[in-house]
């Protein structure tokens, strides 16, 4: 996952065996409406750009073109 999200801007990155910091990090986001909104937007807009179908069939593309070469 930590490739996925860019942390404190599209997510939090946190232990997941550590439940106080996991509880700190909901509740930030529970107590502060812009954050959760900016954050939120940011994370679709990343995996828009980053997961878009057409960005998957590119990555497709070139790795049945790098097996053909092969």
């Amino acid at each position: 996952i930590p490739y996925m999200i860019d942390n404190s801007k599209t997510g939090f990155l946190v232990d997941p065996d550590d439940s106080e910091e996991i509880y700190h990090k909901i509740f930030e986001l529970y107590s502060n409406s812009n954050l959760k909104n900016e954050m939120g937007s940011l994370a679709r807009e990343h995996a828009l750009n980053r997961w878009s179908p057409s960005q998957i069939a590119s990555q497709t593309k070139d790795i049945y073109a790098q097996i053909l070469n092969k």
